[in-house]
């Protein structure tokens, strides 16, 4: 057996070479590594919302699609709302290999509010939800709120307007009126094809939205959150001023107030009021959500949002997809909206730039989605 050679020695011969790394060495190693985590990270990132986004964007279409089948069977497309409170999307169930949840409504001959904790109305159905809203899914607030959530909202076009959840006859309030929607999805009875004047691929059936959830105490996520103002005579400039551009979130003084379940955005697929599965090409995507009172559900000035960066989805009336930026135009955001006490809605072009335009149906533009 060889004698093993002194340490003296092994660091003059090459023939014994090192056992293991040198701290420097170790940390050089460290370092590169770290560079490739944080090289590859992004792309990682950016790759898992390319799919989210796709998913959405394939759900979207389905939908469109499922308008086009139900326009075929009933010659008008489904409309936002029914006298029965319910949304479009219930009438688009059949059309997306839901009919058994629609019969289970249909049984009830439609006599019960979508509000209710009914069995049909709470489903979670996947057709209905944005993967890149991680809550959308979860179907409960405040451990005993159970809701079918809906990430889509249909739209009313460019002019915002006091609602209801019943027919008009059933109103004397003139403030209850219900005049046509400038958008594709109005209440009470579903538009014709034709009624689309400014053409199916220039205009926007229906987008995207973040589920409504309190921060704590406030409201004052500016995408979940919502601002409350007390009057109903609101500039979207004054609903976009919400945000305190100090912390980005919507000011507290807003913020707060009651639980107000109604004004959740995005907590019931079946419910078919404005604030919850509505929204309006006025102010730009990714606003915050504007509300009269906490507690009030007739009135939502709501926008499109999600958590695709830089913008929303929105599915034209032609089925196809496109993207729509944060930054679109938006025209003259001092002009007041709300229909007045007359049930009046102003008529011609859209005074809210290229977004108002698209959501128009009858407006006379010839506004192609960028």
């Amino acid at each position: 057996m060889f004698p093993k050679p002194s340490p003296a020695r092994a660091q003059r011969c090459p023939c014994f070479p090192r056992l293991g790394f040198t701290l420097v060495e170790l940390l050089v190693v460290i370092a590169i590594i770290g560079v490739l985590v944080a090289l590859l990270l992004p792309a990682v990132q950016a790759a898992r919302e390319a799919a989210r986004r796709t998913q959405c964007t394939n759900n979207l279409k389905q939908l469109v699609l499922a308008c086009h089948n139900y326009m075929d069977s009933n010659k008008v497309f489904p409309p936002g709302m029914n006298n029965h409170g319910l949304s479009g999307f219930v009438m688009m169930l059949p059309y997306i290999e839901q009919t058994a949840v629609y019969d289970q409504i249909a049984a009830r001959y439609f006599s019960f509010r979508p509000w209710d904790a009914e069995p049909a109305t709470t489903t979670t159905l996947s057709a209905f939800l944005c993967p890149s809203d991680g809550s959308a899914g979860n179907n409960t607030f405040g451990g005993d709120d159970v809701r079918g959530n809906s990430s889509y909202v249909l739209s009313r076009g460019d002019a915002f307007r006091h609602n209801s959840a019943q027919a008009p006859p059933a109103h004397d309030s003139v403030r209850c009126a219900v005049p046509p929607h400038r958008g594709v999805f109005g209440h009470f009875g579903g538009i014709t094809s034709a009624s689309i004047e400014d053409g199916m691929s220039n205009t926007i059936a229906m987008s995207e939205t973040v589920k409504c959830d309190q921060s704590g105490t406030l409201w004052d996520h500016p995408l979940r959150g919502r601002a409350n103002f007390n009057t109903y005579d609101l500039t979207p400039l004054q609903c976009i001023n919400a945000i305190d551009p100090a912390t980005r979130r919507i000011r507290p003084e807003l913020a707060t107030g009651g639980s107000g379940n109604d004004n959740r955005r995005g907590h019931r697929w079946a419910d078919g009021r404005d604030q919850v599965t509505g929204f309006f090409t006025v102010t730009p995507p990714n606003s915050p959500h504007c509300t009269p009172q906490p507690t009030n559900f007739r009135w939502s000035l709501g926008p499109a949002s999600s958590f695709h960066p830089g913008g929303v989805n929105v599915a034209m009336c032609d089925g196809s997809v496109r993207f729509i930026s944060e930054t679109i135009d938006t025209g003259d955001l001092t002009q007041q909206t709300l229909a007045g006490h007359n049930g009046i809605i102003h008529s011609g072009p859209s005074r809210y730039g290229v977004w108002g335009s698209l959501g128009s149906r009858n407006g006379g533009e010839a506004t192609a989605a960028p």
